[in-house]
């Protein structure tokens, strides 16, 4: 009996393993996208006003989340973005930032910024996430 549940806990804690490594990974790779990373970075007047490059950019990154919530590990994919983004209160794929920066997962996050947060499912009471455990991470340069 004890053989059993050792093993049962070694698969168990095998697979969780796996989908963190997983998730990791796609927060390196987010992280590490130049294009992400001069969309989400772009405050130059120029890009604010152009309007069509700013929805080319919404597009392109909208492909993006979808392509990683269509696996297994990843249920949501939201994108918290500058407000001056045409794009900032899509409230699907794209959030404003200036709406979460009194959350406590916002503040925890800032304190340490180069590292991922992952928090208690209960942090978000305005969320139905029961089921899943929300993962923060800075896309800054």
């Amino acid at each position: 009996m004890e053989f059993s549940a050792n093993q049962a806990f070694e698969q168990a804690a095998s697979v969780i393993a796996s989908k963190t490594k997983y998730v990791n990974d796609v927060l390196d790779l987010l992280y590490l996208n130049e294009a992400l990373q001069r969309i989400t970075n772009n405050t130059s007047e120029s890009y604010l006003s152009d309007y069509g490059r700013q929805l080319a950019d919404s597009a392109m990154l909208s492909k993006f989340a979808y392509s990683f919530e269509k696996s297994d590990e990843i249920e949501k994919f939201k994108l918290y973005v500058p407000e001056t983004s045409i794009f900032s209160d899509n409230n699907v794929t794209y959030f404003n930032i200036e709406n979460v920066k009194d959350k406590q997962w916002y503040r925890l996050l800032n304190e340490n910024m180069s590292s991922t947060l992952w928090i208690s499912p209960q942090h978000l009471p305005e969320e139905k996430t029961d089921d899943i455990i929300p993962v923060f991470r800075t896309i800054k340069d």
